[in-house]
């Protein structure tokens, strides 16, 4: 007695996975457009606290540190002030000279 494999016939799949191709300016727009809102509200005069320009933001706070470290290091004509105001630390952003 010969038993037949159910569905020994060989089915195509496609399995080439599909590219989504996106344009590269929007995205490198939206980045310097997220990080010149972070410029504009940290340089409020009294400043902004993290867990505020995360959310408005929508960055994990770690990932605000790090990008407000690497801007100052960048640019060097601006000092990043942080200061505790009612037990709540807040930074601000101050260009050299003023």
């Amino acid at each position: 007695m010969t038993t037949k494999k159910k569905g020994s016939k060989a089915k195509s799949k496609n399995t080439a996975k599909k590219q989504i191709l996106t344009p590269v300016e929007p995205v490198k727009q939206a980045k310097q457009s997220k990080l010149a809102r972070m410029v504009e509200l940290l340089q409020s005069p009294e400043g902004i606290p993290l867990k505020e320009l995360a959310d408005k933001l929508s960055w994990l706070e770690n990932s605000v540190r790090g990008t407000m470290s690497l801007y100052v290091k960048k640019h060097p004509e601006y000092t990043l002030v942080k200061e505790k105001v009612q037990g709540v630390r807040t930074y601000r952003l101050i260009k050299n000279g003023d």
